[in-house]
């Protein structure tokens, strides 16, 4: 996954809207080996003003790695996010929960 020098290849996943869940997988492997993890899980919703360089990087590091996998379209919906978990909850809120309303459906489809 990693090339020779350091850098990521080219081709990871871009989540288009019907592989949501694989892309997550994938994102949290991503996000585990650059060590930015604990941005996504936990709510580091805003990088205030006086937290310390560190974490600024951080969020800034996993935000850059969700702009490159998402395509266009999912682009748009998180552009003018401040931070990793603002972007990560809005491509949640659009995917994530399409899931359980599908199940939902089926549920009550099954029932009739």
């Amino acid at each position: 996954m990693v090339g020779s020098n350091g850098t990521f290849p080219a081709n990871m996943q871009v989540l288009d809207g019907k592989n949501f869940e694989q892309w997550c997988i994938k994102m949290g492997v991503i996000f585990g080996f650059q060590e930015v993890l604990e941005i996504v899980k936990n709510d580091i919703q805003e990088v205030e003003v006086g937290a310390t360089e560190g974490v600024q990087e951080e969020d800034c590091k996993t935000l850059f790695l969700i702009h490159q996998c998402v395509d266009f379209a999912n682009f748009e919906k998180i552009a003018s996010t401040n931070s990793t978990k603002e972007a990560w909850d809005i491509l949640n809120k659009s995917f994530g929960g399409a899931d359980k309303i599908k199940k939902v459906k089926l549920q009550s489809l099954r029932r009739q």
